[in-house]
């Protein structure tokens, strides 16, 4: 399943499995670098839907993209919505069995001080 409105559509099938999550992951890195908090979310929730379509619910690549999305939220002021992510990035990191790792240690941190 493509994002919708996907340039890669053009792409080789192969090529395009796999780089698209990296393809958006990077777009978006580049646009949150620069200040385009809007245009890095999108880039980033594409990312994540690539990630979901190729590799499933649960996957390391899927905690990266949830939480450049909330970190762009939280640079929007949209904190309520960057504390679900949060939320939602830490239950996934529990499910891949890493809660007790320093990622899953810095979520539940951002999640009591951030968040309440």
């Amino acid at each position: 399943m493509l994002p919708a409105g996907s340039r890669l559509r053009v792409w080789p099938n192969k090529l395009r499995r796999r780089l698209g999550g990296s393809y958006y992951y990077a777009l978006g890195q580049r646009a949150f670098r620069v200040g385009q908090f809007e245009k890095a979310l999108q880039l980033f929730r594409d990312s994540e839907a690539w990630v979901v379509a190729l590799h499933g619910q649960v996957h390391p690549h899927r905690v990266g993209a949830i939480l450049r999305q909330a970190a762009c939220l939280a640079r929007l002021d949209r904190q309520a919505e960057a504390c679900e992510l949060y939320d939602r990035a830490l239950d996934i990191v529990r499910e891949l069995g890493a809660g007790d790792t320093a990622m899953g240690k810095e979520i539940r941190d951002y999640l009591r001080d951030a968040c309440g």
